[in-house]
């Protein structure tokens, strides 16, 4: 019997444990600066998104308005020792006008040890000019642009992978779509609002430009709050 080697079955060998994954979520849409913890050493997933411009008004001269910009967005994967710090900041949405231009959407940053992202907020729609520009993602993996605010009358734009905009009435431009990942990790930003003929609503978080207004004296609709999103994962194995 020297020599003789066990065979062990396949079905009664030792399996491999399947790894046990911790998850937590830090989600904030608060205009502010804040800062969160990571839990445990990981892989952090972060997503932000700036906020939406504020569409514009004509105090019922009849005069053509725009549809605010879109947030841009910004996402990276990020490793994480335990306790390590995250800074960042969620952008405020732009306020709307009653008389002329809106106001720009406010920035949401988030910085690291490694990383430094910024999504800057939408560009205010204008009285008698055009729509308002899309922000722009720096500093991810994956950096996307919000859309253009439609002006006169015109459908907001959508953004690639992102958000749809919405559509004008009369001469208000309609608020545009806020930028999206979803090919990637299969988020969006918020739709803009319609332009009105007499006032426009609130956008949407995150980011969603507010559209214009033709003869409303409460005026284009203030953008969308930006939004940070964090992910924490960790393997047990």
């Amino acid at each position: 019997m020297r020599g003789l080697v066990r065979r062990i079955p396949q079905s009664m060998a030792p399996k491999r444990a399947t790894p046990v994954i911790t998850v937590k979520v830090v989600d904030d849409i608060t205009a502010g600066s804040r800062t969160a913890t990571a839990p445990f050493p990981c892989v952090a997933t972060v997503i932000i998104w700036g906020a939406g411009g504020g569409g514009a008004g004509n105090n019922a001269d009849g005069t053509p308005t725009g549809g605010a910009g879109g947030g841009g967005g910004a996402y990276a994967r990020i490793r994480l020792n335990y306790g390590e710090t995250i800074s960042y900041t969620v952008g405020a949405g732009g306020a709307g006008s009653s008389t002329g231009s809106g106001a720009a959407g406010g920035s949401s940053t988030l910085t690291t040890r490694t990383h430094a992202l910024t999504a800057t907020g939408g560009a205010a729609g204008t009285k008698g000019t055009s729509g308002g520009a899309g922000g722009v993602g720096s500093g991810g993996d994956v950096n996307r642009t919000g859309a253009t605010g439609g002006y006169n009358g015109t459908t907001g734009g959508s953004a690639t992978y992102g958000a749809a905009g919405a559509a004008g009435s009369g001469v208000a431009g309609g608020g545009a779509g806020a930028a999206g990942f979803s090919d990637d990790v299969g988020l969006i930003g918020s739709a803009g609002t319609a332009g009105q003929a007499s006032s426009s609503a609130l956008a949407a978080t995150p980011g969603g430009g507010g559209g214009g207004a033709a003869n409303g004296f409460n005026g284009g609709g203030a953008g969308g709050v930006g939004r940070v999103l964090i992910i924490y994962t960790r393997a047990l194995t």
